[in-house]
């Protein structure tokens, strides 16, 4: 399995990166190589980079044309978090052999995930001539996992999105307003889910001045070249504008405080 970083929006790369994918592949020969591994958007490790317009696209073509399986971890960015069901339908063609969704479909009340399959990739699953796949464990299927699944999926399917995705707009509009501010490089993501990159060795000092003004943030440090560090902005998504303004407001104070 390749576990690969991609692209990003804002530092020289197009949807032809993804060749390098390709390259890595080719290098290690499509035989010895089981699956891609990738996150739509990435998370922490990086800070809600984006990848460039027709990137994944790309990399799903890259694989298919190599029979090699593609894999989206969407642990963090699946189940609304980036203002649509999954971080891939953000973009058309780049649809997965298989799916990793963990963190909001349990909504934090109970430890749950789960792996959804393409149909193509299930016909493996479930061959009539093999024994089922022993898809469990000690501490899995328990009634509480699947009544706390089941709660969430319920209150996703009663979101008023036209609301739900106009909060998601006033979030983001008013973080990217903070490009610039104090120590801030960069500012990137969608939905409810954005990267904050500030300058090294301000990471830690903003946190601490963003935590006394009752905001507590998720840091990143930062992987690939080159590196960045910052911190993550992911407010639930149930915020309501008064929860988002107090955020910002925090975030902006913070920021200023340490520059």
């Amino acid at each position: 399995m390749t576990n690969t970083t991609h692209a990003h929006e804002g530092r020289g790369c197009d949807a032809s990166c993804a060749d390098e994918i390709a390259h890595e592949i080719d290098r290690r020969g499509p035989q010895n190589v089981a699956a891609v591994l990738i996150e739509p958007i990435n998370g922490t490790t990086g800070g809600a980079f984006v990848p460039p317009d027709g990137y994944l696209r790309r990399v799903s073509e890259v694989c298919r044309e190599r029979d090699v399986l593609v894999i989206h971890d969407e642990v963090l960015t699946g189940m609304w978090r980036t203002g649509t069901p999954l971080a891939s339908h953000h973009w058309d063609g780049c649809e997965p052999d298989m799916v990793i969704l963990s963190k909001g479909l349990g909504a934090g009340y109970t430890s749950v995930g789960a792996v959804l399959v393409s149909p193509q990739a299930a016909r493996w699953i479930r061959h009539e001539d093999a024994d089922p796949l022993p898809a469990m464990g000690t501490m899995a299927t328990h009634p509480l996992m699947a009544a706390a699944c089941l709660g969430v999926l319920d209150d996703l399917e009663e979101l008023d999105i036209e609301a739900f995705v106009a909060r998601g707009q006033h979030l983001g509009e008013a973080v990217a307003a903070l490009n610039s501010v104090g120590p801030v490089q960069d500012v990137r993501g969608r939905g409810f889910l954005y990267g904050v990159e500030v300058a090294p060795g301000q990471l830690w000092p903003v946190m601490r001045a963003a935590e006394q003004r009752g905001v507590f943030f998720y840091p990143f440090t930062g992987a690939g070249e080159p590196r960045s560090e910052g911190l993550v902005v992911a407010p639930p998504l149930i915020s309501s504008n008064d929860d988002i303004e107090f955020l910002i407001t925090a975030l902006t104070d913070a920021l200023n405080a340490v520059s």
